[in-house]
């Protein structure tokens, strides 16, 4: 297991930071630890309790405000118990995230609302709520994971987005809401749902909410968010209405330490990562999930969130056992108290406080980063190093560092256009630096080369500041950019990176080879039209097609003849403007054709439900994928209820080792009718893997990749066997491919599958 550690720079100084503007007012800025909560579960909390629960540093609290609890008769609200929780949290100086949430049974069909009726009614309950609370600059969350379990109308959706519409509008109609009103969020999703976001925006939810909220549970390390928060970001970006600011809720958190390969060291490292990756990723609100477990089973995952032990101990202090985790909360605040986010990338932050200092953080995969001879402590073993300047001129050092103009977390341009590149730093000490800079990009090898950007290497003595800008070009070809700028002051250096956005950027894949030739799908996922030529360039030889997408228009395949060897040029546009793809591409390892004499349908899954399945080669009406290969009918039937087909090799398995193959991949014909697809494959210790693929929602052919590979950030999910996580090779391969019915309803239909290849 890797370990990680979390260190802190003191550093004395000087840096004024001016405070953002734009969210509603009743949101934190990003200054520690008033942009950190906990969730909890009571109304009433034990002597003690909150004494303890904010010696840890936390700024908030978000319960559940039900409605059952507090409407018991139609018409009459009782908020009593809720008064009480809101005395106990003024004393303390905590706010609240209260939760508008569950049925009431008061009212038909409110379990959840699903009339108009039920609406108007659960709307009335939260006008009531939040006027009894108004002005103490809470937050009123629109339910609570309506996409999961907490919602159980078939209607998922749709229902919910009515409450939600009716709950805005009669809050907006009371003069509740608005910048001088009271802050609505929603709509707190189980994980980051982006799918079900979109249909919330769509619907025109954000005319009602402040904030979105989601919960970004998973077992990897926390900065595997990133890009997810970068999609959440862009959707907001693309639904908000004109001239609102509207940031990302981290509203519920956690990592249980009953998870397989977690323990209670493990949940305290990740606790300031996961606060800490929140704040640079412009992250209003983090709240962890949970303050104490919820209970004493050693094998129960739901009891083990908590930072705190489930036992309460009267009269003692402190009244719970503290988790690791406790501690490393308690430090971090304690040592970041008062900063302000400055600037920084994953691993690595930048925090300053107006007018007396700076303190740098940063944390690593391995505790030999932190040996040597500078004076240290070690707060809590394995989890947070807090380390003190050595002298003056490292702490005026990261003092102009602050000084130095932040990137933004990505440019979002649409292409062809010209991106400008500010950089600017002023230095307020008088120390003479050796002032090294540099602007650049990072592009993989598959996206258009830029031009190099700003260098300076030179002695400024003493100097008041400098600014200035590079300008790049993007074509509508780039995809995966990225901004970097580089300062180096003295010895020392820093890196900002900033992802660049092209709203119209074309995609390229490399898929298996056919009789025809070379096939490259490329996809346009804004849907817009281009008309222009594409060449590919193998060695010498080049050869020319159209490439075309008409309005809406999304994917499409060129056949290319031509292709040889490893080394692939793909062109669009002209050899003097067009934006190119130059790669080392990896060529798919053909698998054996697909022929129904070598495999057998296997039904498995609950032994009650029925399932039936057939084989045959052939192909569907509309003809061969792009490759032009046979293909496979799969002809299937699924009764109510849980079952998958596995096809299976009826003469031998595959065996493959180490690598042999990263991922999987071969082409679906599809029927529309969401059937998930997966394959399986079992190690040398007789653990079994199921990598997952899409859900067959799609009709016509499309090529589907699956992860052969296990990561720590991305482990392979699991299904029989013992569970470490790690493929220990060789592998026995013989279900390469099954079909999960996963709506568990009754479905008929017929894919297609071929060419299967390794990657």
């Amino acid at each position: 297991m890797r370990r990680a550690f979390l260190s802190f720079a003191a550093l004395c100084g000087s840096f004024v930071v001016a405070s953002a503007a734009g969210p509603h007012p009743s949101l934190p800025p990003p200054v520690v630890p008033e942009c950190f909560g906990v969730n909890i579960h009571f109304t009433d909390p034990q002597p003690g309790e909150m004494e303890m629960l904010a010696a840890a540093g936390f700024k908030w609290v978000r319960t559940d405000l039900t409605w059952a609890g507090t409407e018991r008769n139609a018409g009459e609200y009782d908020f009593s118990a809720y008064d009480r929780l809101v005395a106990a949290l003024d004393q303390f100086k905590l706010r609240a995230v209260f939760i508008l949430d569950y049925g009431n049974k008061v009212y038909p069909n409110a379990e959840p609302p699903k009339t108009d009726e039920a609406r108007a009614a659960f709307a009335r309950w939260a006008v009531a709520a939040v006027s009894h609370f108004k002005g103490r600059g809470y937050l009123w969350e629109m339910w609570n994971e309506p996409n999961g379990r907490f919602w159980n109308s078939p209607a998922k959706t749709g229902d919910y987005i009515a409450l939600a519409r009716a709950t805005g509008a009669a809050l907006k109609q009371a003069g509740l809401l608005g910048e001088k009103g009271e802050a609505c969020i929603g709509p707190a999703t189980s994980t980051i749902d982006l799918p079900y976001l979109e249909a919330c925006f769509k619907a025109g939810l954000l005319e009602y909410w402040d904030a979105v909220s989601v919960h970004p549970y998973r077992q990897s390390a926390p900065e595997t968010v990133e890009e997810e928060y970068r999609s959440v970001r862009l959707l907001i970006r693309k639904y908000a209405p004109a001239g609102r600011t509207i940031p990302i809720i981290s509203g519920e958190w956690g990592y249980s330490d009953a998870w397989a390969k977690f323990d209670r060291e493990k949940q305290a490292k990740y606790l300031p990562r996961q606060f800490l990756t929140n704040v640079a990723n412009d992250v209003a609100l983090s709240i962890w999930y949970d303050w104490h477990d919820d209970g004493t089973n050693p094998k129960e995952i739901e009891h083990h969130f908590g930072i705190v032990v489930n036992e309460y101990h009267a009269g003692r202090d402190p009244v719970y056992d503290p988790k690791p985790a406790y501690t490393a909360m308690k430090t971090l605040t304690e040592q970041l108290s008062g900063f302000r986010f400055n600037k920084g990338s994953s691993g690595r932050l930048l925090f300053a406080m107006p007018e007396r200092n700076v303190r740098l953080v940063s944390w690593c995969q391995y505790p030999s980063v932190l040996d040597g001879d500078r004076d240290g402590k070690l707060s809590v073993p394995g989890v947070i190093y807090y380390i003190t300047p050595p002298s003056i001129e490292e702490q005026e050092l990261w003092q102009t560092i602050a000084g130095w103009g932040r990137l933004p977390l990505e440019y979002v341009v649409r292409a062809p256009a010209k991106l400008v590149i500010p950089f600017s730093l002023t230095n307020p000490v008088s120390t003479t630096w050796r002032f090294g800079a540099h602007t650049d990009h990072y592009i993989p090898s598959d996206s258009p080369r830029l031009p190099r950007g700003l260098e300076k290497d030179k002695e400024l003595l003493g100097f008041r500041g400098v600014s200035e800008s590079v300008e790049f070009e993007v074509t509508e070809h780039a995809r995966r950019q990225a901004i970097w700028q580089h300062l180096s002051l003295g010895q020392t250096s820093f890196v900002q990176w900033s992802k660049v956005v092209v709203t119209n950027a074309l995609d390229l894949e490399l898929l298996p080879p056919g009789p025809m030739g070379q096939p490259l799908r490329i996809n346009n996922p804004s849907g817009e039209p281009f008309d222009s030529k594409a060449w590919l360039r193998s060695g010498g030889a080049l050869e020319w097609k159209r490439l075309a997408f008409a309005s809406g228009e999304k994917s499409t395949v060129i056949v290319f003849g031509s292709a040889k060897g490893s080394h692939l040029v793909f062109e669009t546009g002209s050899p003097q403007t067009g934006g190119h793809f130059d790669a080392e591409l990896a060529r798919p390892g053909a698998l054996p054709p697909l022929a129904a004499r070598d495999f057998e349908l296997r039904p498995e899954g609950d032994s009650r439900v029925d399932a039936e399945g057939h084989l045959t080669e052939g192909l569907p009406s509309d003809g061969a994928p792009p490759a032009q290969t046979a293909a496979l009918k799969l002809d299937y039937r699924f009764w109510r209820g849980w079952k998958f087909l596995m096809l299976r090799r009826g003469n031998e398995p595959l065996n493959l080792h180490e690598g042999d193959g990263r991922g999987f991949g071969l082409w679906v014909h599809g029927d529309g009718k969401g059937c998930q697809a997966r394959v399986r494959f079992k190690d040398s210790t007789g653990q079994v893997f199921q990598p997952d693929g899409p859900k067959i929602d799609w009709k016509g052919w499309r090529y589907v990749t699956f992860p052969m590979q296990t990561t720590e950030d991305k482990p392979l999910a699991h299904s029989g066997g013992a569970n470490d996580g790690v493929i220990h090779y060789p592998i026995e391969w013989d279900s390469i491919f099954v079909l999960d019915n996963v709506s568990r309803q009754p479905v008929e239909g017929e894919i297609y599958l071929s060419a299967p290849a390794l990657y």
